[in-house]
């Protein structure tokens, strides 16, 4: 009976593990650890803004590293089309979370725009998995 209740409880600190690395069942808890945030909420034409995606590590202090983040920007009625990806990040010692970044070149037209982060990450077979999608941000163009 010792025996078994030991393997339950390393079976269950296994299964920890592989959803702070977005394995398939702890994908979605993980989800709600990424934040998407601009630089500037109002910028000119014709400027850069960096957007950050933070991952935030888990309880047990393992880096969310090897995520592939893209940016995607609104095109519609729930539809987004993706303008830029990244796989580097950097660790941030004192937010405690691995931060992804990229600039983005805002073009000549002026008005609100929407944008959102996508997370994925590599399965077994070294294809990436589904996206996970973070929360929007309003950027003003004036």
């Amino acid at each position: 009976m010792l025996m078994r209740r030991k393997l339950i409880l390393t079976a269950g600190v296994l299964a920890t593990a592989g959803a702070v690395t977005l394995g398939t069942a702890g994908a979605a808890s993980a989800k709600s650890s990424f934040t998407l945030k601009a630089g500037h909420k109002t910028v000119h034409p014709r400027s850069t803004v960096a957007f950050q995606l933070r991952a935030a590590s888990d309880s047990a202090g393992v880096h969310l590293s090897g995520l592939r983040f893209c940016l995607e920007r609104s095109a519609g009625k729930a539809k987004f089309t993706t303008v830029k990806c990244t796989t580097l990040s950097h660790w941030n010692r004192k937010d405690e979370a691995q931060i992804y970044t990229i600039a983005y070149n805002v073009g000549a037209k002026k008005g609100a725009y929407t944008f959102r982060g996508s997370v994925q990450s590599k399965d077994s077979h070294n294809h990436w998995r589904h996206p996970y999608k973070s929360n929007t941000v309003l950027l003003h163009v004036k």
